[in-house]
């Protein structure tokens, strides 16, 4: 079955923020075609349908793999760089998309500022310009059109997850790779810093069976049962009893909350 790709923004609504109020739009739904998966990122959406991959929303870092031409959407459209492609999956960062199909190449497009597509490189252009003449930060533009991620081709990914600025993919043999932002320790590789091409997540305790990406975290289930956190941890999200974020995988202590009666 031939998947493909919507894009949509905040769901069924879209809101504009005018003099702080916030009007919302309905999107017309249903769509013509199916929806089989929907992702959110910062200020785009994504729906994986039987039919079209279509994007819509604001496109400032290039998101929504549509071009340069395209500055907004606000209505579905079809991503034709992707028509004949079948997707599988669809994932959200803050500012960028990836795409798993069936065959096993995995696609991208948006913000690369922090390796998060993993192309062994970053994309960043022109610099902001204050208004006293100072020049500070870059401006993180991105990758406009799809491209396929040469890195992940052959390893036999099977699930992928974006955080705020860094990724994270599973392969059907069980291993975790991330790339990306690593800034608070959260692609677990003992280290801040970031990595622009997947590298594979050592100190996990057997295979993994599913993962996910928080903004600055992520999480690892393992085909045990255990969960594992690595990353910030500043308001708990390492899930052991500590306020500390963690460079490497940590394992989620939750035999004490079985213990404890929290759970049932």
């Amino acid at each position: 079955m031939l998947l493909k790709i919507k894009i949509y923004c905040s769901q069924a609504f879209i809101c504009l923020n005018v003099s702080r109020c916030c009007f919302s739009s309905p999107v017309p739904m249903p769509l013509p075609i199916p929806v089989i998966q929907v992702a959110c990122g910062k200020s785009h959406s994504l729906a994986l349908t039987q039919g079209k991959t279509l994007k819509m929303c604001a496109v400032v870092h290039g998101q929504l793999g549509l071009g340069k031409t395209i500055p907004l959407q606000f209505t579905p459209l079809v991503v034709r760089s992707l028509n004949g492609v079948a997707v599988s999956m669809i994932s959200a960062g803050s500012n960028y998309s990836l795409f798993l199909t069936l065959p096993g190449p995995v696609y991208c497009c948006g913000a690369n500022g922090e390796g998060q597509l993993g192309l062994d490189r970053v994309d960043k252009k022109g610099a902001k310009h204050t208004g006293n003449g100072m020049i500070c930060n870059f401006l993180n533009l991105g990758r406009f059109n799809v491209c396929v991620v040469p890195a992940l081709r052959n390893i036999g990914v099977s699930f992928i997850s974006c955080g705020e600025a860094h990724t994270a993919v599973l392969t059907k043999c069980g291993q975790v790779w991330t790339f990306g932002d690593g800034s608070h320790g959260q692609l677990g590789h003992n280290s801040t810093a970031n990595e622009l091409k997947p590298r594979l997540v050592e100190g996990l305790d057997g295979l993994a069976s599913q993962i996910a990406c928080g903004r600055r975290h992520t999480l690892v289930l393992s085909a045990s049962g255990r969960c594992w956190a690595f990353g910030d941890g500043v308001k708990g999200q390492m899930g052991n009893g500590q306020s500390e974020s963690s460079l490497t995988p940590v394992e989620v202590q939750l035999a004490e909350v079985v213990s404890s009666g929290m759970t049932t």
